[in-house]
């Protein structure tokens, strides 16, 4: 026997590469009977290499046409390579190959790869493959003894790996040092030659030193020279070469960097330290030495760390350039400015300034808000205070703080220099800091300082005051004065004082006066001004501590034409420095101003005048309204007090009047309240508003016209009283007169009546005649009227015809002659018939026999108006008695027809009893019996409470319709029912009752039917416009109008009872337990009494065990079967409405029970009316039965094993086995003979 193992390629050819991990990799085992007899019963055993994993099931294959066959059970459990789903191992057995016929042989080849680091330190991996062949057969000779044995070898990779760490966490500061430590290994199994390690000095280092060192525990020698290292300048990079690195040795470089100075360093880096290894090996391989595992070249390792640069912190302090010195109440604006001119950021900072006592008040501010220390609401230099003292300032890098102080300067004596200094430092522990300028300069003193130079001076103080002798107003010719005071309120003299008043000579005033007096009389030597404008130059300096001088000018008012309040103002000035005791006007000049009123004479003007709106009539006559407006007018802006407005309306001539007012200006409320109906006006402003108009109207209604006077004049006056500035009245004076033109107005008069004869009934009905008489008359004792138009019109279809005929009162008016014989004319319903003309005094009787129509029994009665107008264009007329509208008459006549209406309510199924949820059917039919027709009537039912719903419908009989309605549960509501007579609507309730508890006789439902009177028809509810009559439609009813029904209720209860077998056998034997469930119930809603419960197992039952389960309120009865019983007997005295009460019972099926065992429970109640529900039968008692079917059990034996040792079994079992042996060997001979094709 021999066996032979090569690592091979995927396409079987040997392997001579080198092994990675991850690559593919095959071997292939074979087994070679060269023997001259079979081989059976050959182990086959191999250990994978440590780390390989297979990537598929082994596979097994023979050569074409051998009688090999490869094994298809595997006897070694898991572990080792796959091969059908199983493991190969060498430490427990292995493949049986099975039989291996003579000259025959089988390959195994095992897929998969390094997964995991191929074993180091060693170039190569050996793999051996054994099998152990029957003891009659001898190994190959290349195989050894048996187990015959066969290697194969494969070569792995040269394997580097690298590290760098730094020994710092940063960050880093300028000054401070790295410490980097690069490892180089040899992770494989060969020598690495010419081993390059690079290292770059990234930015942020200024320089570095750098020396090789042996790694602990390994005694590989540094490369020559490199023990003592070197050293690098900025953006160097250490370069050494390693000329040899032995299989798993490794050798250190440090490298310690020095981080740039302040200067150099300005912007954060975040600095990522990278070195580089490269042996000049062909086939290397770099390492993570973390994983295991290969990686992407180049090999390389790095190490990161923040370099953050010093925070510089820079201050300054300031003022503005301009002024050069200040003088006290002088506001100097300090700004201190803090900033990190540095790169890196800055906390704990730390601002300090006290503003010298020289001055007054000081006040902080502080710049961005959006910094939290200048947050408004915590700056502590906010409140006005000397001293700035703010801690805990952060600033990142080039982030500044301004700081602010206003700083007003205090009493000054001479000349000062203050100087004030302003510090800044930082308690930070965490980050390095030093000072510098703004420009990034670095200063090493500590704290950081700024100061800066006022100069402080006393200045002269002028303080100017002007005012005049009143108010006024001043009126022309008046006379009044103005004194300007000047004065010097420092302890220095100011010199070259200049006053002036230049508006003093305005055209204001006529003439103006000044007079000069001072402490110290020099300074008005030379004075002298008589209505120029005030000029004065000092001529000696204004002494300090009060020294003053003052001008008095004596004006006269000059005549003007509007009120004003003039200003006049003065001004001084002085040799500078010198400050304003008062605060400088808009103009920034030291001045002071006094005001004075000037006003000219006040006047006033009054016109009366007829109104342009309405139109005014040429001529005016009794009864019409004159539209007079009296005008009162202020002539000059000068306002006028308690003004006097009278105007005397003659009598008898005006009847009444009413007087408003209205005024030019908003602001005058007088006429706003003001209303008078008095004849004679008397009002009383008080007060007239320069140039203000105030208008009375006047709307007064004429009285009867005296015809003797054809013209009507009237007359308005005004007077101002006393108290007023000086006044005058215009040109038109101060009264105004204007006339009408009047004239007699005809007149007319109507009266329309029931003629006396013959005399008028009371009642008037259908086809009845109605006599009325209409008199039309002018009643003026002065004019005469034409074209008087007299209408009539009867309304239809109330009046079917009528007859007209007039007589006049004065014989020479023909008029009447000729209607009485204009047969259309006075046969018309409608009158419209027009007099000609109508003398003083004169009357025409029209007289109407109107016959009535068919009453409307809905009118209780029946107006009709008579009308008179005459329809001249020329001369106006009035009605008399005198009428807000036409002139008319009215008189009505009074009707009757009265409908007759009955209701009727019934029960269609009769009075009952009824019991719980059963229907109801109710009809309520209302009928009208006539004459007349009725609308709008009400029909209102509501059923009794003991119904739960209900639905309503409606029928109408004869040509009248159902009316509009919606009812809502129980109540039938109707308010729009119409009948024609004779006509009638029945309503149909389907009544559900609800749960009836108790039995109730004689339960009553009322619907009533009514109407009330409105617009003289039946409409809503009344009872008095129509009559109740009983359905034969004569018997006369008493109101309300109603009809009841009756119906009678019941209580309804219920008993059930249900049994049922609870165990789910179907088919029972002797002694097996059955058990049944007895649920008595109460399916109503009243409580039953007495309920008797029974049930007897019967015959192929044994005595059982009987339990019971109470109901909700209704407790187990008392005698249930204490032991085991045959016979359940008990009686609950209540059964509560829909509660259940449960009997259970287990018994067992006796010996010898009938083929079908039927059980029957009972139950009833001592309540008569009680009703059984859910069986077949309604009648007490109620009964439920259930049956079970038995059956007997068949016999039962053990059963027989099949014999398998016995001849004929074994016969048997031979013969299956030749038989799978002829068809295997049949199959392979078919296989044989298809490989030869």
């Amino acid at each position: 026997m021999s066996v032979t193992k090569q690592a091979v390629n995927s396409n079987g050819t040997p392997f001579t590469g080198t092994v990675t991990n991850g690559s593919p990799l095959y071997y292939d085992i074979k087994i070679a009977n060269y023997g001259t007899v079979d081989a059976s019963n050959t182990t086959l055993t191999d250990l994978m290499p440590t780390g390989f994993t297979t990537s598929t099931a082994a596979t097994c294959s023979v050569p074409r046409g051998a009688l090999a066959v490869c094994p298809s059970v595997i006897q070694t459990p898991a572990g080792g390579y796959i091969f059908n789903q199983q493991a190969l191992k060498t430490t427990s057995g292995g493949i049986t190959t099975g039989a291996l016929p003579a000259g025959s042989q089988m390959t195994f080849r095992v897929s998969g790869s390094f997964t995991s680091n191929v074993p180091t330190p060693v170039n190569v991996i050996t793999n051996t493959a054994t099998i152990t062949p029957p003891s009659s057969f001898s190994c190959a000779a290349v195989n050894g003894v048996t187990p015959c044995s066969s290697s194969d070898t494969v070569s792995t990779n040269p394997l580097i790996a690298v590290t760098k760490d730094v020994q710092e966490t940063g960050p880093l500061y300028p000054g401070q040092t790295a410490n980097y430590l690069i490892r180089v290994m040899n992770k494989g199994g060969f020598a690495l030659t010419n081993v390059v390690v690079s290292d770059p000095l990234p930015a942020g280092y200024a320089s570095a030193t750098w020396y090789c060192q042996k790694a602990a525990g390994d005694q590989t020698p540094c490369p020559t020279g490199t023990s003592a290292g070197g050293s690098l300048g900025a953006g160097g990079t250490l370069t050494s070469t390693i000329a040899s690195l032995p299989a798993g040795k490794s050798l250190e470089y440090v490298v310690q960097a020095l981080v740039q100075d302040e200067n150099t360093l300005v912007n954060t880096v975040s600095t990522n330290n990278t070195v580089t290894v490269t042996p000049s090996n062909a086939t290397w391989l770099c390492l993570d030495p973390n994983t295991g595992l290969d990686k992407a070249k180049p090999c390389t390792s790095s190490a990161p760390i923040l370099l953050v640069p010093k925070a510089k912190l820079a201050i300054t302090k300031t003022v503005p350039a301009t002024p050069t010195v200040y003088y006290a109440g002088n506001t100097v604006s300090y700004t201190v400015t803090v900033k990190n001119v540095g790169g890196g950021p800055i906390g704990n900072v730390k601002v300090d300034d006290t503003v010298p006592g020289s001055f007054s008040s000081v006040t902080w501010s502080c710049s961005p808000s959006a910094n939290p220390i200048c947050d408004p609401a915590t700056f502590p230099g906010m409140s006005t205070g000397s001293t700035l003292a703010v801690t805990g300032l952060s600033l990142a890098a080039s982030e500044s703080v301004v700081f602010t102080a206003q700083a007003v300067v205090g009493s000054v004596s001479g000349v000062n220099g203050v100087t004030n200094i302003a510090t800044a430092s930082s308690t930070s522990t965490t980050a390095p800091w030093t000072c510098a300028d703004m420009a990034g300069v670095v200063d090493a003193a500590k704290p950081c300082l700024a100061s800066v130079l006022v100069v402080l001076s006393a200045t002269p103080q002028l303080g100017i005051t002007k005012s005049a002798s009143g108010p006024g107003p001043f009126y022309p010719t008046n006379q009044f004065t103005y004194t300007v005071r000047v004065e010097n309120n420092s302890s220095v003299a100011a010199s070259n004082v200049t006053v002036t008043d230049p508006q003093s000579g305005a055209s204001n005033f006529s003439s103006v006066v000044w007079a000069c007096t001072a402490s110290n009389a020099a300074l008005c030597n030379g004075f002298a001004s008589t209505g120029a404008p005030l000029s004065w130059n000092l001529p000696a300096a204004l002494p300090g501590a009060g020294g003053w001088i003052q001008f008095v000018a004596t004006a006269t008012v000059a005549p003007r034409s509007t009120v004003a309040t003039v200003p006049n103002t003065a001004q001084v000035t002085a040799a500078a420095p010198w400050t304003c005791a008062t605060p400088l006007d808009s103009s920034n000049l030291c001045t002071a101003t006094a005001n004075v009123t000037l006003s000219p004479n006040a006047g006033v003007s009054i016109a009366k005048a007829i109104a342009a709106t309405p139109t005014p009539p040429s001529i005016y006559y009794t009864g019409d309204t004159v539209h007079y407006t009296i005008t009162v007018s202020s002539t000059t802006p000068v306002a006028l007090s308690n003004v006097l407005v009278t105007d005397a309306l003659p009598t008898p001539d005006f009847a009444s009047v009413n007087w408003t007012c209205s005024s030019s200006v908003s602001a005058n409320t007088f006429c706003s309240g003001f209303s008078s109906s008095a004849l004679t006006l008397n009002a009383t402003l008080p007060t007239l508003a320069g140039n203000e108009v105030v208008v009375f109207t006047g709307a007064a209604k004429l009285g009867t016209v005296d015809g003797s006077k054809a013209s009507l004049p009237n007359t308005a006056t005004v007077a101002p009283s006393a108290t007023n500035p000086p006044w005058a009245c215009a040109a038109s004076g101060c009264s105004a007169s204007v006339p009408i033109t009047l004239s007699a107005k005809p007149q007319l008069s109507i009266v329309k009546a029931i003629a006396t004869t013959p005399t008028p009934p009371a009642v008037y009905y259908t086809g009845d005649t109605v006599n009325y008489t209409i008199t039309v008359t002018n009643p003026s004792t002065a004019i005469g009227v034409s074209d008087v138009l007299v209408t009539d019109a009867l309304p239809t279809p109330d009046f079917a015809s009528v007859v007209w005929s007039c007589t006049a009162s004065a014989a020479t008016n023909t008029f009447c002659t000729t209607f009485n014989a204009d047969t259309t004319a006075n046969t018309a319903l409608s009158l419209g018939t027009t007099i000609p003309s109508l003398g003083k005094g004169e009357s025409v009787v029209f007289t109407a026999k109107a016959k009535l129509g068919t009453v409307d029994g809905s009118k209780a009665t029946l107006p009709n108006t008579a009308e008179v107008k005459s329809t001249s264009t020329t001369v106006p007329w009035e009605c008399v008695p005198a009428t807000t509208g036409a002139c008319q008459s009215t008189v009505p006549v009074n009707l009757s027809a009265t409908p007759k209406l009955s209701i009727e309510k019934l029960v269609t199924g009769g009075v009952g009893p009824y019991y719980s949820n059963q229907d109801v059917t109710y009809t309520i039919t209302v009928k009208n019996h006539g004459p007349v027709a009725v609308s709008d009537m009400l029909v209102n039912d509501t059923l009794p409470a003991a119904f739960a719903s209900a639905a309503w419908t409606c029928a109408a009989n004869g040509t009248s319709a159902c009316p509009t309605f919606s009812p809502t549960g129980l109540a039938l509501s109707v308010s729009d029912l119409a009948l024609a007579p004779n006509d009638s609507v029945t309503f149909t309730a389907v009544a559900k009752l609800g749960s009836i508890t108790a039995n109730v006789n004689g339960v009553a439902n009322t619907a009533t039917v009514g109407a009330i009177t409105k617009s003289g028809k039946l409409t809503k509810a009344a009872t008095t416009t129509f009559a109740c009559v009983a359905t034969d439609g004569t018997t006369a009813l008493t109101m309300p109008c109603q009809s009841t029904a009756l119906i009678n209720l019941a209580v309804d209860p219920q008993l059930a009872i249900v049994k049922s077998v609870t165990t789910t056998a179907t088919t029972y034997y002797a002694g097996d337990a059955v058990s049944y469930a007895i649920k008595v119930s109460n399916p109503g809603n009243v409580a039953l009494t007495n309920v008797d419960v029974t049930d007897t197992l019967v015959t192929g039952l044994e005595a059982g065990t009987w339990s019971c389960v109470p109901g909700a309120t209704t407790p187990c009865p008392s005698g249930m079967p204490s032991g085991a019983a045959q016979v359940l007997a008990v009686m609950l005295p209540s059964l509560a409405a829909g509660e259940t009460v449960t009997f259970n019972v287990t018994t067992k099926v006796s010996a010898t029970p009938p083929a079908s065992i039927p059980n029957t429970a009972t139950t009833k109640s001592s309540d008569a009316q009680t009703k059984c529900v859910g069986g077949a039968s309604m009648a007490m008692p109620c009964v439920s039965s259930v049956s079970i079917t038995t059956g007997t059990k068949p016999a039962t034996g053990d059963p027989k094993p099949v014999p398998l040792d016995q001849p004929w079994m074994l016969a048997l079992m031979s013969l299956a086995l030749i038989g799978t042996a002829g068809a295997i060997q049949r199959r392979r001979a078919r296989s044989s003979a298809h490989g030869k094709r």
